[in-house]
Order: C-alpha cells, then structure tokens, then sequence
C-alpha cells in the first residue's frame, strides 16, 4: 500500500495541480493531516545549472476548502539557522484562517534541516559548563567547517542563493506569485526576493525586520541596552515590580562588575542528566543570557526577577537559561548555516571599530563581537555585486509588525525600509520583543497578516485589536 501512495505522490502537485519538478514523498516529519512533503532540486550554483545539485525539503500544507486561491503563502524562517520541517504544527496554526483557502507552503533552506544541512553538533552531555559557557565554542566551529566545507560549497549558502531557490520552488509549483511571510532573518530573505523579483510577490508580511541595512552582529550590544532600559522602565512604571525590585538597576550594575572580578558559581537541574549540576556563570555569559531573555516578553517578564536573585547570589535562572539555551545551538546543528549567512555577507561589510565602540558599557559587552569575528575568520567568501538588489524595486504592499522592545530588531530597523517600499506599513507592538510569547491576544496580529493575505490593501487593515495585545505580568517570586 505504501508503494501505491508513493507512486500516487510523484504525479501530483500541491492541492491535486498538475505534476512538478518536487519528487513527492511520505511525509514522515510532520503530525498535520493532509500535509505533503517532497525534496526540490537545485544547483548548489545556482550560476552553473550543470553542476553540484543539491536537495530542498519542502512541506505544504493544502487548503481545507474550495475555492483555493492560486497565490499560496510561503513561510520563511529566522536565524539565520532555524528550519520549517521542526515547526510545522505552529505555521499551521498561526495561517489557519488564510489556510482555508490558500496553500501554506514551507521550506528548509539551504544547508539546514533536511535541505542539504550544514549542521554544526558538538557538546559533551556529561559536561554542562561546556554548553554554558560556549555559544560560538571557536575549536569546534573550526572542526565543522573544515568538515562541511569537504561537501559544500560554503559561498552558496548565503540569502541570495535562497532566494533564488525560492524562485525554482515557484517555477516548480506552477504558481504565479507567493504571498510572503517571514519572521527575523526571513524578513531579509524575504525583501530579497520581493526586490529581485517584484512581480512574484503579492504580500508581504514581515515580523521583527531585519534588513539589509542591519549588518549583524555590529548593532546587537546597542539594540539589547535599548530594549533593558525599556523593561526597566516598565518595571520602575508597574505598581508590583517596583516594591519588589525598587533597586534593580543598581542590582544589575553591582552583578557585572562583581562578575567581572570572577565567575560566580550557580546550581541549575539539567533535564537531560537529570542532576543538579554545579556550573559557573561568568560576565559574558551573563549578558548574553539577558539578551536572550529579552527576546519574548514571556522571558523578559521574569528577567527582573533573575537580576534579582543574581544580586543575592543565586544565579539559578541565570544558569538554567544559559545551559538550555547554548545546549539547543549545540544540538541542533544550526550555527553551520548561522556562519554561513553571516561569515559572508555581514562580517565583510562590518566596521570593526565603530562596532567595537558601541559596545562600550552596555550589558552584553564586547564578548559576543569577539566570538563572531574569530568564528568567521578563515570562512571563505566570494565577492559578488548583486548580492543586494535595490528595496525600492519591491511593488507588492509591504506589513512590517515590530515590538517596541525587541532587543535585536527594534523599530528604527523597520523605519529603514519604509522611504524605499512605499507602499509599506509599519505596526509598532508596545512592549513586544523580537517575539510575541506571553502576551495577552496575539490572535490579533495573526488576523492582520491573514487580513493582508485575503485583500492586499494596507489601507484596508483594521488593526483596532492591537490595543488588547498586552505583555503578562511581570513575575515577582518564584
């Protein structure tokens, strides 16, 4: 019977259309009925058809109802690193409206996921100070890239190639335009695409915006210090933060300069051990783990309550982010893409020294600059001039959705775009971050997108619900 359903599979295109280049196949990655998987192929260069051919995993997820439109929406991915196959059942559900009557389509890029993956694993589970203390661990990157690089060529896994495997997915599906949507880095690969192909866009809509303009990692320390001064606002603003916290800038402050002097020591459960293990935390883990709590305002919310604990010299929370959070950048494989993204087409275009100075007595410090440059050196690059076709090319109507207190893509990112897209928009979501967990409706910002995708219209989005999209409390004991 299986062999019967294979077979079936490769004739048949999304939504019963007529047969494509995709070699249909059993969808073995993915818990939604009525999903269908099957591989593209595509030149690793793309400028020589002939060669090196390398395959794409593409999941779509056919209209429940007739009449489907012909314009399907396609998923794009952040990271750089992050793939679609492993988030199926959440695209399902946030499209579920527009997926009634039009395709949701997603795709692991190139050299992630089941797409040709460059995927970077290392770590000793037996060692958890391993994990927290490495997000760019420099020994073993180098390892994987010299091992990688024997199979790939490492200069083709940059935006521009996904864009261009983008535009073979269309070919390959018969259809005439993508609606997009893209979150953090897929908003980049996302303008690339709308630019370089203009008339194969018919909406676009773009959460946490990262353009071209933001050369990674060069704005991060900044971004993240803006994004802190916010929550601490709110905090100093919320009735119940501030008799909790009264003092929490000057707690934060006395917390790094005591872990610049030494590491601190700090106990946290690791749920894959299942023991209590004893790590340290020094400075730049510290700041790099308030970085990333800031990311949701699920996390953030409870960040003041970490800085807290911290002072007390309990750095539990602190801990338990760090290990979780490096450990799954261990574990699945996505710093491999990361590099190759950013090694060739950010790190390149950054200055050094004014990058290096931005940094200057912000909370994140200068730790993570350092490991970026040292994990890009030696990567290899291939000069190119088309890399970045001009925004201002883009036509299809633009949706940018921003939280004001987003500690990587913040709203000025966002207000580049708008001069040279026109027929753009720009929603700021007070006190969202980089993500939206945790606040109240999110519903709401959902519908808008859906909203877009059913009329692409900017001027005929309602967007009254975003009063009732609020942030949770902040947590105040444990």
């Amino acid at each position: 019977m299986l062999d019967l359903l294979l077979a079936i599979s490769l004739v048949q295109g999304p939504s019963g259309s007529e047969p494509s280049a995709i070699r249909w196949t059993a969808c073995d990655v993915v818990v939604i009925p009525g999903a269908r998987c099957g591989f593209l192929r595509v030149p690793e260069n793309h400028e020589r058809k002939s060669g090196k051919q390398i395959q794409l995993f593409v999941v779509i997820l056919p209209a429940r109802e007739r009449p489907v439109g012909p314009d399907p929406v396609l998923e794009l991915f952040g990271g750089p690193g992050d793939f679609g196959s492993r988030r199926v059942p959440a695209v399902a559900s946030m499209h579920r409206t527009t997926n009634a009557h039009r395709d949701v389509i997603i795709m692991d890029q190139r050299g992630t996921g089941r797409s040709s993956s460059l995927a970077c694993l290392y770590g000793d589970p037996m060692n958890p100070q391993g994990y927290v203390d490495a997000f760019l661990p420099l020994a073993e990157l180098r390892k994987c890239r010299e091992r990688i690089a024997r199979a790939h060529d490492l200069t083709r896994y940059r935006t521009v190639d996904f864009a261009q495997d983008i535009e073979a997915l269309r070919v390959a599906l018969g259809v005439p335009q993508f609606n997009l949507h893209g979150t953090s880095y897929g908003t980049r690969v996302a303008l690339h695409y709308a630019a370089r192909y203009p008339d194969r866009v018919r909406s676009a809509t773009l959460v946490g915006v990262a353009p071209p303009q933001l050369v990674m990692p060069a704005s991060f320390a900044a971004d993240a210090d803006r994004a802190l001064r916010l929550l601490l606002s709110d905090c100093t603003a919320d009735t119940q933060c501030r008799a909790a916290f009264p003092r929490l800038r000057t707690e934060l402050d006395s917390v790094m300069r005591r872990l610049e002097r030494s590491p601190a020591p700090a106990s946290v459960a690791d749920t894959v051990t299942g023991r209590v293990a004893r790590v340290t935390i020094s400075r730049a883990v510290f700041g790099e783990v308030v970085r990333a709590m800031m990311y949701t305002p699920s996390n953030a919310r409870r960040l003041p309550l970490a800085v807290h604990e911290a002072f007390l010299r309990n750095y539990a929370a602190i801990a338990t982010v760090a290990l979780n959070r490096h450990r799954g950048f261990a574990t699945d494989g996505s710093l491999g893409l990361y590099l190759a993204v950013t090694c060739t087409e950010d790190i390149p275009r950054l200055d050094t020294i004014a990058a290096r100075s931005r940094t200057e007595g912000t909370v994140l410090g200068a730790a993570r600059l350092t490991q970026h440059l040292a994990a890009c050196a030696g990567w290899p690059r291939r000069p190119t001039n088309d890399e970045w076709p001009p925004l201002n090319a883009i036509t299809a109507p633009l949706l940018m959705i921003v939280g004001n207190a987003d500690p990587v893509t913040p709203p000025v990112w966002a207000r580049l775009v708008s001069p040279a897209v026109r027929n753009s928009r720009v929603l700021v979501v007070p006190h969202g971050g980089h993500g939206f967990a945790g606040m109240e409706n999110t519903d709401c910002l959902a519908s808008i997108g859906s909203a877009l995708v059913a009329r692409p219209v900017l001027a005929a989005i309602d967007t009254g619900c975003m009063t009732s999209v609020r942030p949770p409390p902040f947590m105040t004991r444990r």
